[in-house]
């Protein structure tokens, strides 16, 4: 193996650290947290957790049907664009989340949200990682996506303490700044 392949096999393994760094921070947050954050939403809006578990499923709604229009973005401008553009949305989006006073504002800013997650997790990291490996692209893909459930894992508790410690407010102010 000349040294041209040898540093071609380690930069797809810097790669795939890369986009396993990136989905355990994104979808972790992401997609995971939110069922921690009921209560606290619940006691300050007044409202129901029907209402805020209806607001989770439209989001999780919202990011499978943006999904095809990230492939389509990824095609087009490539997966590092599309992971940096999902980045600039999830992070002031989870910024501006700590200064909802209004449930509208919750929804309102979900959405976006939802599309920086589908922008920042599996399609773009998956065609990244898949384009820096041939022979090992399945132990390369099968570690790319531990990140998404290890990265619920580890932030489920965090989110826990940061509200038991700072608020809700604090906890989406001090997840936006991984995001970005």
């Amino acid at each position: 193996m000349s040294h041209n392949e040898k540093s071609h096999i380690g930069a797809g393994w810097r790669v795939l650290a890369g986009g396993f760094v990136i989905m355990f921070v994104s979808s972790g947050i992401g997609i995971y947290t939110f069922p921690v954050f009921l209560l606290p939403l619940e006691a300050h809006f007044g409202t129901s957790r029907t209402t805020l578990t209806a607001l989770g499923s439209l989001l999780f709604l919202a990011s499978g049907f943006v999904t095809p229009l990230v492939g389509l973005a990824v095609h087009r401008w490539g997966p590092r664009a599309v992971i940096g553009w999902g980045a600039s949305i999830c992070g002031p989006g989870f910024i501006l989340l700590s200064q909802a006073t209004q449930l509208w504002q919750l929804f309102a800013l979900g959405v976006p949200i939802a599309l920086g997650v589908a922008a920042t997790a599996h399609i773009p990291n998956q065609t990244l990682v898949s384009q820096w490996f041939d022979e090992h692209r399945g132990r390369a893909m099968g570690i790319l996506l531990m990140a998404s459930t290890l990265g619920g894992v580890f932030w489920v508790p965090v989110a826990h303490k940061l509200i038991t410690r700072v608020g809700w407010q604090g906890a989406y102010l001090t997840f936006g700044v991984p995001l970005l």
